[in-house]
C-alpha cells in the first residue's frame, strides 16, 4: 500500500495517490475528482446513484424484478409514461396520474393509450381485479404496487399483490382451427401489440385460458398464471398461457417469459387436457414465432388425461419450403432452467413437447407436428401419479439443428423413482 490510503496496490486504480483508489468509468480521473464519476453523461450533482452507469435522469425505466429506480423520478417504473389504476383508491373519473388514479385496468388501458407516447406504461395499484382484460396499441401493463404514501408509491410484488380475476363466460376471441372457429374466453388477452407485462397474478375463470396472445410481441417478467378453480372445466382442455399466430403475413414475432410461476390445479372433462404453456399457428397463419420460456415454475396439480408443461408445434411440414412465401407458420422454442412438476393425476404426462401431437389432442386432422428450431436445456422435469406415460421431453420432426441437454427428469409412480 504505497499511498496508504489502506488500499492494497493490486486493487488501487491510483496506487500512489491517497486521495484516489478507484474509476468506475476508466477516464483516467479518480472517482473522488472526476465531476461524471460513472460516465453517463450526469454530473454528480444531478445523478441519484453516482456510480451506476445505468441509473440518471431520464434514462430509460420500466418496472423490474430488483425494483431499480432507474431514472431518478422516484419510483421503479417512469411516472411520465404512466397511467395509474387502484380499485381502492380510484374512480375512473380521475385523470389516472400517481395521485388520482382510475379504478379499472380497462379505463387504465384507454388513457394509456390516448397519451402522446409510443410505450405507455399501465401502473396498477395491489387489490383484486374482477374484469377480463384487453392490451393493445403498444400498451405495457404492470403490478406490484402500493397505495399512495407521501406522493409516491412502492413497487414490491410479493408484497403487493395484484390479481386479475377472469369473468366467467364474459369476453372471448374467435380463432380458427381446424376449419372450426371457436371462440376462446381469456382473463388477459394481449394483441397486436409490443408490450411488457410484469408484477400481475392472472386467475383464469371456468371457461378462459388464463392469458392468451395474438400475433404480439411480448416480454413477461414476474407474473404468476393460476387455474384455480375447484370446478370441472367446462372445456375439453385448458392452458395457462396460449400463444397463437394468425397473422398470414410472414412477420417475425418474439414472447419472452421469465422469472415466472404457473398453477395449473383444475380438472378437464373426459379426454381432456391441460398445458401451462401452449404455442400453436391458426388456419392460414404464415408468421414466426420466437418463444422463449426461462426460469420459471410450472406446477400441475389436476386431473386429466394428457399434461403438459410446455408445448409447441406450428404446421410448416416441408423444410425446403421458403418460409415468406408457403403460406405455413414456423415456431421456435428456448426452454432453459425451467422447474416443471406434473404430479397431478393424468394417463399422459410430458414434461416439454415440442413438435408432437399426443391422439386426440385438438381433433384428428389437426397438423402440428413440426418445430422449426429448438434449444432445450438445464430443465428439472419431476412427473408423478400418472398412469400411462410418463413423457419428459417429447419431439416430432425440428427442421434446424437444435440441442436437448443437461435436463433432469425425475419420474416417480407409486412411490418408485
Amino acid at each position: 500500500d504505497i499511498d496508504g490510503d489502506g488500499i492494497l496496490n493490486e486493487d488501487d486504480a491510483f496506487p500512489e495517490d491517497p486521495d484516489e483508489s478507484s474509476d468506475i468509468d476508466g477516464d483516467g480521473i479518480g472517482d473522488n475528482a472526476d465531476t461524471d464519476a460513472d460516465g453517463d453523461g450526469v454530473e454528480n450533482t444531478s445523478d441519484c446513484d453516482d456510480f451506476d452507469a445505468e441509473t440518471y435522469p431520464l434514462a430509460s425505466d420500466s418496472p423490474d424484478k430488483d425494483y431499480i429506480d432507474s431514472n431518478c423520478d422516484g419510483i421503479d417504473g417512469d411516472e411520465s409514461l404512466a397511467i395509474w389504476v387502484s380499485n381502492t383508491e380510484g374512480t375512473d373519473t380521475n385523470d389516472g396520474s400517481i395521485a388520482s388514479p382510475v379504478k379499472t385496468i380497462a379505463k387504465g388501458i384507454e388513457l394509456a393509450k390516448a397519451l402522446s407516447t409510443t410505450s405507455a406504461h399501465v401502473y396498477v395499484v395491489a387489490g383484486s381485479y374482477a374484469e377480463d382484460v384487453l392490451l393493445n396499441s403498444d400498451v405495457s401493463l404492470f403490478g406490484g404496487f402500493a397505495t399512495l404514501s407521501a406522493g409516491t408509491r412502492d413497487r414490491h410484488v410479493e408484497n403487493h399483490e395484484t390479481a386479475i380475476y377472469g369473468v366467467d363466460s364474459l369476453d372471448s376471441v374467435d380463432v380458427v382451427f381446424d376449419g372450426t372457429t371457436q371462440s376462446l374466453h381469456y382473463s388477459l388477452l394481449i394483441r397486436d401489440t409490443l408490450s411488457e407485462v410484469g408484477g400481475l397474478s392472472i386467475h383464469g375463470d371456468i371457461e378462459g385460458l388464463n392469458v392468451i396472445i395474438v400475433d404480439a410481441n411480448v416480454t413477461f417478467e414476474q407474473i404468476q398464471v393460476i387455474d384455480d378453480t375447484d370446478d370441472v372445466i367446462t372445456r375439453e382442455g385448458t392452458a395457462g398461457m396460449t400463444v397463437v399466430l394468425t397473422d398470414t403475413a410472414a412477420s417475425d414475432y418474439s414472447v419472452t417469459v421469465s422469472q415466472s410461476s404457473f398453477l395449473m390445479s383444475g380438472s378437464a372433462p373426459t379426454a381432456g387436457w391441460i398445458s401451462a404453456v401452449l404455442a400453436v399457428p391458426a388456419d392460414g397463419a404464415n408468421a414466426a414465432l420466437e418463444l422463449n420460456i426461462n426460469n420459471n415454475t410450472f406446477n400441475f396439480e389436476g386431473t386429466v388425461d394428457l399434461a403438459m408443461g410446455i408445448f409447441a408445434a406450428d404446421n410448416d411440414s416441408d423444410a425446403s419450403d421458403d418460409p415468406a412465401t408457403d403460406g405455413k407458420a414456423s415456431i421456435s422454442l428456448v426452454a432453459s432452467e425451467n422447474e416443471i412438476n406434473l404430479i397431478g393425476t393424468a394417463d399422459i404426462a410430458i414434461g416439454i413437447s415440442m413438435g408432437a401431437v399426443p391422439d386426440g389432442m385438438f381433433g384428428s386432422s389437426m397438423d402440428w407436428y413440426f418445430l422449426n428450431q429448438a434449444l432445450v436445456e438445464k430443465n428439472t422435469i419431476t412427473i408423478a401419479n400418472s398412469s400411462s406415460a410418463n413423457l419428459g421431453l417429447s419431439a416430432g420432426f425440428v427442421r434446424l439443428e437444435s440441442e436437448i441437454s443437461n435436463n433432469l427428469i425425475i419420474t416417480n409412480s407409486d412411490g418408485a423413482e
